[in-house]
């Protein structure tokens, strides 16, 4: 099964991905569509596969915790 890029509600996309077992605190699509971020309670920064939902990789600066995650339209 595949997740839909158009997906509007982030909480459900999230469940799917995960499980509902993680705090996620925000999430953003890339603008290409191929993946999304992620920011979670722990404080890592998770890039994840759209089509297939498995994570691509995930940082964990141990600075601070990311509050938020974003793309400008280039994509960077």
């Amino acid at each position: 099964e595949q997740l839909d890029p158009a997906i509007a509600d982030w909480a459900e996309l999230l469940a799917e991905v995960r499980g509902g077992r993680t705090h996620y605190l925000s999430a953003a699509w890339h603008p290409a569509g191929a993946f999304f971020a992620t920011t979670n309670g722990s404080g890592a920064v998770e890039y994840w596969d759209a089509p297939t939902g498995k994570r691509r990789a995930a940082y964990n600066w141990k600075v601070a915790k990311p509050t938020g995650v974003c793309f400008d339209a280039t994509g960077t």
